[in-house]
């Protein structure tokens, strides 16, 4: 990866004028090819906008260069599965991705009681988020019901863990203490995950 760019879509960059300066961006770069994930409105006109001579996606709009055909599969082969576009040949099993290590578990997480849980209740767009309200509920029926549970995420402003119910013991909270590697092994090793639409639900 050389560059990123960033996209505040619903903000400085948000309506037909910030996807045309965002276009005229990217169009600097000279692109010649584009692969995307996403088939929403937003990105369709985006797409649409860029000068690239090869634009490869899922989806059918007229746009796209290439089509692909969704299959039932992890976000992360989704992801990758576009490259054989580009590379027919290649074995799609040999490529990068995320595996649980056992090492990178936390021991406090095996000392947990079963069935284990992980919630996530973070989420950067307000339309993706559940409530730390229904939250707060859901975490309260899962310990009466003597679930071990495991808070992730990094905003700790939800405070959903925050009470003084001694059945918290079967409450582990790590919001802003895992690394990606300890996030990995943690929803690999649980028996549930449930979260916003965020990214330990692409995990």
């Amino acid at each position: 990866m050389n560059k990123v760019f960033s996209y505040d879509k619903n903000n400085k960059e948000s309506g037909i004028d910030g996807r045309k300066k965002k276009a005229e961006e990217l169009n600097t770069e000279v692109f010649n090819t584009v692969l995307t994930l996403h088939s929403s409105k937003r990105t369709r006109l985006l797409i649409e906008i860029l000068n690239a001579l090869r634009k490869i996606g899922y989806g059918s709009y007229p746009a796209l260069t290439d089509k692909v055909t969704e299959v039932s599969e992890p976000h992360s082969s989704k992801a990758i599965r576009l490259l054989q576009v580009l590379f027919p040949d290649a074995d799609l099993k040999t490529l990068p991705r995320l595996v649980p290590l056992g090492s990178a578990l936390p021991q406090e997480v095996r000392k947990l009681p079963r069935p284990l849980v992980v919630i996530a209740p973070d989420s950067v767009w307000k339309t993706k988020q559940w409530g730390a309200d229904k939250f707060q509920l859901l975490l309260n029926t899962l310990k009466m019901k003597g679930y071990g549970i495991i808070l992730t995420g990094v905003n700790k402003s939800l405070e959903i863990a925050n009470d003084s119910n001694p059945l918290n013991a079967k409450v582990l909270d790590l919001t802003s203490k895992t690394s990606l590697e300890e996030l990995i092994s943690i929803i690999s090793y649980c028996d549930l995950l449930i979260s916003n639409d965020s990214a330990p639900v692409h995990i």
